[in-house]
């Protein structure tokens, strides 16, 4: 299963904070406090990879650590301008072993102490203490209205002893205790957290959807659909690392949907793609440029154009082992020199130049004119195969590769309003036809034209179609 990626949800203001993972362990952390807590204590989890646990994590401030409501944003907290933060599960903080820091202006808080399990004993607590103190305060009360004010004298003229009403005991405040948060069935959370999840992936927040999710996975891999729907939001979540530079936490992504579900047809692909990116640089990092080269060319050709910038990086490698290999001066040195200058002119790059300049240096400088390739005509068009039925009976999908299907979108013919538009990485998905429904498609171009190649293509419900652009 997936969906047509697109960029995050805005974000707020963001600000630096100190962030205590445990007490030998804190982060720099640039978090925006316009965000609720619990968006910002997902981010920090899954960043942190800290494992899902019952009960969830929290965020906690203050010198006595205590907890942030998780639905305040941090500006409307003490917290507004930065500072020291703790994040820790809810139900049991990893600072419990140890005393918390006193508040300004008070004494260290006591250290709890331990009981031997020997036997039940009676525990006076503040509210009995409460009572016996009003009690005593009663009886005193009754004593002095009711006892004798003076000494008096007995019928026999025997004066009695004047006894003293008992002092009344003063009892001091009583603490007052904060209701305990309700802890939730599992079954309720799950279901809550399901919801929760499904309201971000519907807004395309990915860190959050991919949070909950995986929370409801891990009780019950088989709750309602959360296995698909957790495999499409990792796989979002891959794309839009993956368009916004980030190909290494794109790969995590797309390994982390091939574990949930092994039979996604299109996370194969963009994992392949993303290993061959991070190859190639491994490679040009250790001085081996060929192998660079080689696994750039690859990347370029399968995605049919540019992947995160890795045009702009062969351009780069191709003019400097060109001038490398142009120093020897010899013919052979030469016309390879050429034959590299010659390919980066001709990429899809904003500055050429270095290239370019390099023809033109190098063509004079050979024995006999080296005669430039003749470009043939070629009849470009789409090429469809069906690669297998694992979709929804309901959906289609397609992957185009060759070309980037910018504006294009396919639709089935005769079914009005069955539609899918293709994104950056020429994947589009269309559902609504009947289960197993045998049909044709089209595919349209940006102009509304229908592409060469993409008229009429038979399909049926369920088909997971690629199409090739040559």
């Amino acid at each position: 299963m997936s969906i047509s990626p697109s960029t995050n949800s805005p974000t707020g203001q963001v600000l630096p904070f100190h962030v205590y993972l445990s007490e030998q362990q804190a982060v720099e952390e640039s978090l925006d406090i316009q965000s609720p807590v619990y968006l910002v204590v997902s981010g920090l989890a899954h960043r942190h990879q800290l494992p899902t646990i019952e009960g969830g994590y929290g965020l906690f401030g203050g010198p006595d650590r205590r907890p942030i409501s998780r639905e305040l944003s941090l500006d409307r907290t003490a917290y507004a301008a930065g500072g020291d933060l703790y994040l820790a599960p809810n139900r049991s903080q990893w600072w419990t072993s140890t005393p918390p820091v006193p508040a300004p202006g008070m004494g260290a808080a006591r250290p709890a102490t331990r009981s031997i399990p020997i036997r039940a004993q009676f525990s006076i607590t503040p509210k009995m203490m409460a009572l016996a103190a009003m009690g005593l305060v009663g009886v005193a009360l009754l004593g002095f209205l009711f006892w004798p004010q003076g000494p008096t004298t007995s019928d026999k003229g025997t004066p009695d002893i004047a006894i003293q009403a008992p002092s009344p005991v003063v009892a001091g405040p009583t603490a007052t205790l904060l209701p305990a948060t309700p802890t939730l069935e599992p079954a309720t959370q799950a279901e809550r957290n399901y919801q929760d999840g499904i309201k971000a992936y519907q807004v395309q927040d990915w860190p959050h959807a991919a949070g909950m999710l995986q929370q409801v996975y891990t009780y019950d891999a088989s709750y309602h659909d959360v296995r698909q729907v957790l495999a499409a939001t990792l796989y979002n979540w891959g794309i839009a690392d993956r368009d916004g530079g980030d190909v290494s936490t794109a790969h995590e992504h797309f390994q982390a949907v091939l574990g949930i579900d092994p039979s996604h047809p299109l996370a194969p692909a963009e994992q392949e793609k993303a290993t061959l990116f991070l190859d190639a640089g491994k490679a040009a990092s250790g001085g081996d440029v060929s192998g660079a080269l080689d696994k750039y060319r690859t990347l370029i050709k399968q995605n049919g154009g540019d992947y995160a910038g890795a045009t702009g990086l062969l351009y780069t490698l191709l003019v400097a082992r060109a001038t490398e290999v142009a120093q020897a001066g010899d013919a052979n040195s030469l016309r390879a020199a050429l034959n590299l200058y010659r390919e980066a002119a001709g990429l899809t790059v904003p500055d050429r130049s270095a290239a370019q300049q390099g023809v033109a240096e190098i063509e004079p400088r050979l024995p006999t004119p080296i005669p430039k390739p003749t470009p043939k005509p070629v009849n470009m068009k789409l090429r469809f195969r069906v690669l297998n039925y694992n979709d929804d009976p309901s959906c289609i999908s397609v992957q185009i590769a060759g070309i980037v299907p910018a504006g294009w979108y396919f639709s089935v013919d005769g079914v009005r309003g069955v539609t899918g538009r293709f994104d950056s990485g020429g994947n589009a998905r269309a559902c609504g036809v009947g289960p197993g429904q045998e049909v044709t498609i089209s595919v349209v171009d940006g102009n509304g034209t229908v592409v060469a190649g993409g008229a009429g293509v038979p399909s049926k419900g369920s088909a997971i179609m690629g199409a090739t652009w040559k």
